[in-house]
């Protein structure tokens, strides 16, 4: 195909046409002739317009349009006719060059040939689209051809919600109108790039290959306003959906687990996102236990393989505190990867507190908005050192607490001990003693009665004493012999009477010392058994308070802040010895001394950073 055409940004004729050796000869001898390397084609101003049609048009250069009207326009010169074909000078298929007519009209006006055909229907294109237009579609295929000089894609209409398209168009961005295109969306701001799946408004005009007939849509420049607007536009929905659903600070309400140690990553193994995050851990004292899942952060395999990384981490919950989702710095349009219902959702609904550190200062993707949001890989992990230190601090503090309410606690157990102790053997002691009094009691009782019970027996003999010459003296008038006989066997009687109450007050005075006796020696041996198990019971409650005492002694000493510090943890202090448990008070240049496990640190505050407020210890 041999072609003049029009540039009217260069103001210069384009020269198209296969290569062949001796028309570039030809070309070469043309006036202001320039070679475009990109294009791989030759133009000429528009002054040596004359000289072009004089050499060029009885070669079979075919003027487009543009050139076809400069060519009629009253002031143009008149084209040198072409020779007869058989003076031609240079064809494409021999050494000998000849006129290479399209057709020949005279043999049959209504047979063309297949280029013939094809440059009809171009020409007819162009004379119908003669002004370039906008067109709306999705961008395919441009990323596998995005290193080409010239690179052909296609253009798709899609219906929401729906990956296939309607109708799709081939389209081709020149090296030319590309850099024109770059620069537009880097003016714009935002962070546009032009890539697969984003959807665009461009400026385009209708061409149509001749050599294999290929309708295509030339990219002209494009509308940056459109493409940030749908990107914004598909956000707000997805958020939408999100919101009406009742999740939207599903996760983000869920606190973080103090301290969290144990992180689920999400990320591109080995990319400057994953350097950076696992760098900032590194740098901090805290023992954090990381798991990767290795996934692309761009792409089409990129939803997929989020989602089921995520899923993984989920199914071992109990093992994981955190699960952070990074990846480095982009475009805008490089971040749409993650702004999809099914991850958006999938976030939401997690049990697992999720932290969004995409590396991106000027825009915001759905997920950070569904959870906890850092700027930069970077400052996601610094989020994470923060949070631990804010737990070692309230460890610390809490220890101290601890320590000292147990040192307390202990104090007034030991003191409690000792009370009751004293109580216990002052009431051993009291109750022995009333024991002993008891019994004493009871026996002095006893010896009263039976002296009582003597004395009454004594003075019943003596009255009987006493009334036995009294009834001799009355029985002397009855009769000196009765009286005799009587006298005797009354006075046999009272001395048989007599001496059997002696026995009785000897047995009753020996059975009542006796029994007083016995009752003295059980009072003892009862005082003795009562004071037994009275040291006994003292014994063992002196034994279960010691027990208490020492096991409360060993927990304080479980958690005495030397073992604390042996675990990698340290202890801030002030210069003059008080603990620091807040960045509060504190500013740059402060001195500081960190006690650590072998020996302390004396060092200076350079940057004082607030974290947010630790959750609510439930």
């Amino acid at each position: 195909m041999r072609e003049l055409g029009w540039n009217p940004e260069s103001g210069r004729i384009e020269i198209r046409f296969p290569y062949h050796k001796q028309l570039v000869a030809v070309v070469r001898d043309l006036p202001g002739r320039r070679w475009h390397p990109d294009e791989k084609q030759w133009s000429v101003p528009k002054e040596s317009l004359s000289e072009v049609a004089h050499r060029l048009l009885p070669l079979g250069f075919a003027p487009s349009d543009p050139v076809r009207e400069m060519l009629d326009a009253p002031d143009a010169p008149p084209p040198t006719p072409p020779p007869p074909a058989t003076t031609a000078t240079v064809s494409e298929s021999s050494p000998a060059p000849k006129v290479d007519l399209a057709f020949d009209r005279a043999a049959d006006e209504e047979t063309l040939t297949v280029s013939a055909l094809n440059d009809r229907v171009r020409a007819v294109l162009r004379r119908e689209f003669r002004q370039t237009f906008w067109v709306v579609g999705e961008v395919v295929g441009f990323d596998r051809n995005s290193h080409k000089q010239h690179v052909f894609f296609s253009l798709a209409e899609k219906e929401e919600g729906d990956d296939a398209a309607r109708a799709t168009v081939t389209a081709v961005l020149f090296a030319s109108a590309r850099s024109t295109v770059d620069r537009t969306l880097a003016e714009a701001g935002g962070g546009l790039a032009f890539q697969d799946g984003v959807r665009v408004r461009l400026e385009m005009s209708v061409d149509l290959y001749p050599k294999t007939g290929s309708f295509q849509l030339i990219v002209s420049s494009i509308d940056p306003s459109f493409t940030l607007g749908e990107i914004a536009l598909r956000r707000e929905r997805i958020l939408k959906q999100v919101r009406e659903a009742g999740l939207l600070e599903k996760n983000r309400s869920i606190p973080f687990p103090m301290p969290p140690l144990r992180i689920g990553l999400i990320t591109s193994q080995g990319s400057d996102a994953y350097n950076d995050f696992l760098s900032e851990l590194s740098r901090s004292p805290y023992a954090f236990d990381v798991r990767v899942a290795d996934v692309h952060v761009q792409g089409e395999r990129l939803e997929r393989e989020v989602l089921a990384a995520l899923a993984r981490f989920e199914t071992d919950e109990a093992s994981i505190d955190v699960v952070v989702i990074t990846r480095g710095g982009g475009s805008r349009t490089d971040l749409m990867g993650f702004d999809t219902p099914d991850l958006a959702f999938a976030v939401a609904r997690s049990p697992l507190k999720i932290v969004i550190g995409i590396g991106h200062q000027q825009d915001r993707s759905v997920l950070d908005e569904v959870a906890h949001s850092e700027k930069t890989p970077t400052a996601a992990a610094a989020r994470l050192v923060a949070l631990c230190r804010e737990a070692e601090d309230f460890l610390a503090s809490a220890a101290e607490t601890l320590a000292r309410e147990l040192a307390r606690g202990v104090a007034e157990a030991r003191g409690r001990l000792a009370l009751w102790r004293d109580r216990l053997h002052r009431g051993a002691r009291a109750r022995v003693t009333d024991e002993s009094q008891r019994w004493q009691r009871g026996g002095e009782k006893i010896v009263a009665e039976s002296q009582r019970s003597l004395r009454e027996e004594t003075q019943r003999l003596r009255r009987l004493q006493e009334e036995v010459p009294r009834r001799a003296r009355r029985g002397v008038a009855a009769g000196r012999t009765h009286a005799q006989r009587s006298g005797l066997q009354l006075s046999a009687l009272l001395a048989a009477r007599l001496t059997a109450a002696r026995e009785r007050l000897a047995r009753n005075r020996d059975g009542l010392t006796r029994g007083a006796a016995r009752g003295l020696e059980r009072a003892r041996d009862r005082g003795e058994q009562v004071r037994q198990e009275l040291r006994r019971r003292a014994s063992m409650r002196l034994r279960e308070q010691t027990q208490l005492v020492e096991a409360r002694a060993e927990r304080v000493a479980a958690r005495d802040p030397v073992r604390i510090l042996a675990r990698g943890y340290a202890w801030i202090r002030t210069a003059d010895g008080r603990t620091v448990p807040s960045v509060e008070g504190l500013s740059a240049g402060d001195p500081v001394i960190a006690q650590l496990r072998d020996g302390q640190v004396e060092a200076t505050v350079d940057r004082v950073e607030k974290a947010e407020e630790p959750p609510a210890k439930t």
